[in-house]
């Protein structure tokens, strides 16, 4: 049992990893997304402090957040969004699981739809 225990930690570092070097592309490039990709730094931060039982819907909002930024690196003309507007429903959708998620998402995502131009 812990085996599996620390393979689902491992599998979660890893993505977290990824997510996080995903951001720090974003941030690379300046600007308007370097300021949305500060906004994914700490809502990767608050994602991080879900407990143990939550794990499933850390990885998938994981998964969203690197969607995310595969938009944001697009050229602003060639980025979806309905695409973004789809991951964006879809992050609001599993923060109801925690008070402080939501808090972060009502609090930063107008922000941060702003500085991608999608309208709300």
């Amino acid at each position: 049992m812990s085996s599996i225990n620390i393979s689902r930690s491992q599998n979660v570092n890893v993505t977290v990893g990824s997510v996080n070097t995903s951001i720090q592309q974003v941030i690379q490039r300046g600007g308007q997304e370097e300021q949305a990709g500060r906004i994914l730094e700490k809502l990767v931060e608050t994602i991080a402090r879900l407990g143990e039982d939550r794990r499933a819907e850390q990885s998938e909002l994981y998964d969203l957040i690197k969607g995310l930024t595969q938009q944001i690196k697009l050229p602003k003309e060639e980025r979806s969004v309905s695409t973004v507007r789809a991951i964006f429903d879809r992050i609001i959708d599993i923060a109801k699981v925690s008070i402080e998620l939501t808090q972060f998402l009502n609090q930063n995502l107008p922000q941060l739809l702003a500085l991608l131009n999608i309208r709300q």
